[in-house]
C-alpha cells in the first residue's frame, strides 16, 4: 500500500527516530518481493483489495478512517494483512490517536504498543525466530492477537515481537522493528507462502531473473528478463516471439537477455522448467 500523504507525514521533523524513511522502507519491502520473484501492484489505501491474497503496510503514520475500514473489510473477507511499525498512530490531520499504538489499527491487529523503543544507528534487536531488527523496536501487551515471534535480550526480552490475529475470515499480522533486509526477505517469503501466494509460471526464478504473466483474449505472454551475470535456461509450451523460436526444446538467455513467449497451453504454469 502506498500514500503520497503518508510519505509527506513521516517526512515530519522531530519524530522519535529521525531515521524512519517513509521511500526507504516502501522500497525495502518491494526489493524483497522483487527477489522472492513475486510482482507487486501498488494499491492506494481506499482501493478495492478483495482481489489480493496479501496487502502489505510498510509504513502509514497517518491514516483516516476510510483507510481503516477498507483494512478491516479486506482481513474479514479472508485476505491477509502485514502492518509495519509506526502506521496508523495519527490520523489524516497528523492527530495523534488516543488510547495507545497503533492508534486506528489496535483492534484490527489486537495489540497495544505502550512504549517506543528506537534504536541507535549501531544498534539492532534480535527475535525468537532469527529476525535481525533495525531502527525500531517496541514493548507491546497482546489484546487478542497471538506473538509469533518473541525480543531476545535486552530491555524487551520475552516480549511480543510480532504478532498474529484472526479477524472474521482473514489474518491481521504486526511487526514491531524494522527488519535488516535478509530478514525482511526470509519474513515476506513466510507470509506469501502463509497467504498462497504463487510465483508466475509455479516457480521460484534464479536469483536476478524476472518473470511476469500477462493475460490475453486468445493466449498468455510470459516475459523473461535475465538481469543476473549467469545464463538462465528457459522451457515449456509456447513460442519466443523475439526469436520465433519454440520454447519446448529449451531457450538460453544470456546475461542481459529477455524472452517473450506466447504459451500454448491452457495453463501456463504447465510444464514449464526455469533455471
Amino acid at each position: 500500500m502506498w500514500h503520497a500523504d503518508g510519505w509527506w507525514a513521516l517526512e515530519t521533523p522531530h519524530l522519535p527516530n529521525d531515521r524512519l524513511n517513509y521511500s526507504e522502507t516502501v522500497r525495502g519491502v518491494h526489493r524483497a518481493l522483487w527477489h522472492l520473484g513475486v510482482p507487486v501492484d501498488f494499491a492506494a489505501p481506499d482501493a478495492a483489495l478483495d482481489q489480493y491474497k496479501l496487502v502489505l503496510v510498510p509504513s502509514m503514520f497517518g491514516m483516516d478512517d476510510t483507510t481503516v475500514r477498507n483494512l478491516e473489510d479486506y482481513v474479514d473477507g479472508g485476505g491477509r494483512l502485514c502492518v509495519w511499525p509506526f502506521s496508523g498512530v495519527a490520523d489524516e490531520n497528523m492527530h495523534v490517536v488516543s488510547g495507545g499504538y497503533p492508534g486506528q489499527l489496535r483492534s484490527l491487529l489486537g495489540v497495544r504498543v505502550e512504549e517506543f523503543h528506537p534504536l541507535g544507528p549501531d544498534d539492532t534487536v534480535t527475535l525468537s525466530n532469527g529476525t535481525i531488527g533495525d531502527m525500531w523496536s517496541e514493548y507491546m501487551t497482546l489484546e487478542g492477537a497471538e506473538a509469533t515471534s518473541t525480543y531476545v535480550g535486552g530491555l524487551l526480552a520475552g516480549s511480543p515481537a510480532a504478532t498474529r490475529r484472526t479477524h472474521g475470515s482473514g489474518q491481521a499480522y504486526y511487526v514491531s522493528t524494522m527488519p535488516e533486509p535478509a530478514s525482511l526477505q526470509a519474513m515476506v517469503a513466510r507470509l506469501c507462502d502463509d497467504a498462497g501466494v504463487r510465483r508466475p509460471l509455479g516457480v521460484q526464478p534464479p536469483p536476478g531473473t524476472e518473470v511476469i504473466v500477462r493475460r490475453g483474449a486468445a493466449a498468455d505472454y510470459v516475459f523473461v528478463l535475465n538481469h543476473s551475470d549467469q545464463k538462465v535456461e528457459l522451457s515449456g509450451p509456447g513460442e519466443d516471439l523475439i526469436t520465433s523460436t519454440a520454447t519446448t526444446g529449451g531457450l538460453t538467455l544470456d546475461p542481459g537477455g529477455y524472452a517473450v513467449v506466447r504459451t500454448s497451453d491452457a495453463s501456463p504454469s504447465a510444464g514449464w522448467r526455469l533455471g
